[in-house]
């Protein structure tokens, strides 16, 4: 995802003259960039838990429950990352 971001940027960076301010895009892909980040991670922190869980021999239940965590923290931070997308949008419509 990370690589996509970049390319994308970089293509619509090529179609405009260099500019020496952001604009509004560029602060999107920004945010964009944070998330990304924080979605790499929330996945380092998901396989460090399930490796040491098996690594640990944990039992199915314990796994089941781990899933459930997983599970919760993955939807919170997709809502947390909506709002910031659109907090974000917002701040950059209005600071352009």
């Amino acid at each position: 995802m990370l690589l996509t971001l970049v390319v994308m940027q970089q293509t619509y960076q090529t179609e405009l003259k260099p500019l020496p301010y952001l604009t509004f895009l560029d602060k999107i892909y920004y945010c964009a960039y944070l998330i990304t980040f924080a979605l790499f991670a929330l996945f380092v922190w998901a396989t460090n838990l399930f490796a040491t869980a098996e690594r640990l021999g944990a039992s199915e239940e314990y796994m089941a429950a781990l899933r459930i965590r997983v599970n919760k923290a993955d939807i919170w931070f997709q809502a947390i990352g909506i709002i910031f997308v659109l907090i974000g949008s917002a701040v950059a419509w209005i600071s352009s």
